[in-house]
């Protein structure tokens, strides 16, 4: 295995092995839908795969797994942080950042709603819910991971992922009953979306 003699020859040989055995396949797997990535980025996803997966058998935390999957899922999460990244760029170019959006009545909805009477519903709802809800709600939309919405809440002590998330199911359901209690606001969001 590849664990045995960090820094050896025969080390080398077996991690070049892996690079060179797995890049056509990982290249073709990533450039192709739902990925659809430019050359640069899917090399950038690999190299940093690959480097991951090195730490990782020098921290013997990869055991007896088919390297190939291993790698596999190190370059897919690679991809979602990336995807996220870009989501989050678009977002910011776009002036509706959270920061921007807490000072505004009409400035929590992103951009892509245009529909007017849509985005003066949905500010209703996020006013109805309270701010700190409406901000995580918010961050969710715009991809931002569970530790970056605690660490925006509460800097000085963030919460762990795990209660953030559990906030953030209270607040969705939270809408819900929301609009389900109010048979007006129901139906004006049934005509919307039909």
């Amino acid at each position: 295995m590849v664990k045995e003699g960090v820094g050896t020859l025969a080390y080398h040989e077996a991690l070049a092995y892996i690079y060179k055995q797995n890049k056509a396949a990982f290249y073709a797997r990533l450039s192709r839908s739902p990925y659809q990535l430019t050359d640069d980025v899917v090399k950038d996803i690999y190299h940093q795969g690959i480097v991951i997966l090195v730490q990782k058998i020098q921290q013997n935390k990869i055991m007896e797994q088919s390297i190939p999957a291993y790698l596999w899922g190190i370059c897919h999460h690679l991809y979602l942080q990336y995807r996220d990244k870009q989501i989050r760029s678009e977002i910011n170019k776009t002036k509706y950042t959270v920061e921007q959006s807490q000072g505004h009545e009409e400035g929590i909805v992103e951009a892509q709603l245009l529909d007017e009477s849509y985005r003066q519903l949905v500010d209703q709802l996020f006013k109805s819910i309270g701010e700190k809800c409406r901000t995580i709600l918010l961050m969710r939309q715009m991809h931002f991971s569970y530790r970056e919405i605690a660490q925006k809440l509460n800097p000085d002590s963030p919460s762990s992922d795990t209660v953030i998330r559990v906030m953030a199911g209270r607040c969705v359901k939270k809408l819900i009953r929301l609009v389900e209690e109010q048979p007006e606001l129901k139906k004006q969001i049934e005509e919307l979306l039909t």
